[in-house]
């Protein structure tokens, strides 16, 4: 185990903020996750995937919110919420069906968000109900009726789902949606 004092971090962080970017890689094997960041952050977007199964979290999600996009699929299944929140985010929309099930509210939130209209059906029995909430607001309209139908939940997701409803069968408003 090596034991890294507040002045040697402190010197470490000084070299990872200051050192060329050509010599920056040599740095990514550092034992100290805050100077791992700062390489995380500056490192070239071609050496990125090598820090992609760094030990600590916080690097990856630096990581994941710089890395080529193409190379988000291989950090869906991470085992950290922030690092798969923060591919999420950024994953091309054909990959976002995959993050459907994810075991964390907040990732299928995300999902939910930024999913295709079309594909929010599969999340309409979702069990937690902020994401039934995002599909009610964003479902297509010929799937409102079914999801009023079986919607048990809490009432602001009947109130949307009855109000956008209503918008289908008053005449002179147009429903978007």
């Amino acid at each position: 185990m090596t034991i890294t004092t507040p002045e040697m971090l402190l010197d470490r962080l000084e070299v990872a903020e200051s050192i060329s970017a050509d010599r920056l890689h040599e740095m990514m094997d550092d034992p100290d996750w805050a100077v791992r960041i700062e390489v995380a952050k500056r490192l070239s977007a071609d050496r990125l995937p090598e820090m992609m199964k760094d030990p600590r979290w916080q690097v990856r999600c630096v990581v994941a919110r710089r890395i080529d996009p193409s190379r988000l699929p291989e950090m869906l299944l991470d085992s950290n919420v922030e690092v798969r929140f923060e591919v999420a985010q950024r994953i091309d929309l054909s990959r976002l069906p995959e993050m459907m099930k994810d075991p964390h509210w907040k990732v299928r939130l995300e999902v939910a968000e930024r999913i295709s209209a079309d594909r929010l059906p599969e999340m309409m029995t979702d069990p937690d109900w902020v994401i039934r909430l995002e599909v009610a607001e964003r479902i297509p309209r010929k799937y409102i009726s079914g999801m009023l139908l079986r919607e048990t939940g809490p009432p602001q997701i009947l109130e949307t789902l009855k109000k956008r409803s209503q918008q289908l069968l008053t005449p002179g408003v147009l429903a978007v949606g």
